[in-house]
């Protein structure tokens, strides 16, 4: 079984004009070593062929399941087939820099953090704000609906055995 540090997931639904570039600046700042994984949600356009050019694996899901299962089926993936130790979530419109996701990395590898979120400079939606000011202060988490996160594996499985009792 292949093995790597971290993986990269980003569902995706329709973004043949932005996931090519997403993954070539990833690509950039990370090297060519952590494995990107598309999900490909049952796209009507170019998507799962410009990430396949792109280096990326790409799972195609033959019906649309919306953007949570995709990222579900992303890290089903990067456990089970890559034996990933890190995930990181992001969005494939291009939103989030990709300096962010190294930042990310870094956090989660000093092993003082089970979970990063990321903050967008700006919300898309009036309801998207409302939900950072209570989850500010509720759980000091400023933006829990941006798409870029960083996890560590163990959290997860621990979390997946919780949820299985």
């Amino acid at each position: 079984m292949a093995s790597y540090k971290i993986g990269i997931v980003i569902p995706s639904f329709n973004e043949g004009d932005s996931i090519g570039w997403v993954i070539k600046e990833l690509k950039e700042v990370l090297g060519s070593g952590p494995p990107i994984i598309v999900v490909n949600d049952c796209s009507t356009d170019n998507t799962a062929e410009t990430a396949k050019k792109s280096g990326a694996y790409v799972l195609d899901l033959h019906i649309n399941q919306g953007y949570s299962k995709a990222i579900e089926q992303g890290i089903d993936y990067a456990i089970d087939t890559l034996n990933v130790n890190f995930l990181i979530t992001m969005d494939a419109d291009g939103q989030h820099d990709p300096l962010s996701v190294k930042k990310i990395l870094t956090l989660l590898e000093s092993d003082e953090f089970d979970l990063v979120v990321g903050k967008r400079k700006r919300f898309a939606r009036f309801t998207e704000r409302i939900y950072g000011i209570y989850y500010r202060h509720k759980f000091g988490v400023d933006d829990p609906l941006c798409g870029l996160k960083g996890y560590r594996v163990s959290l997860i499985l621990l979390i997946l055995s919780v949820l299985s009792c």
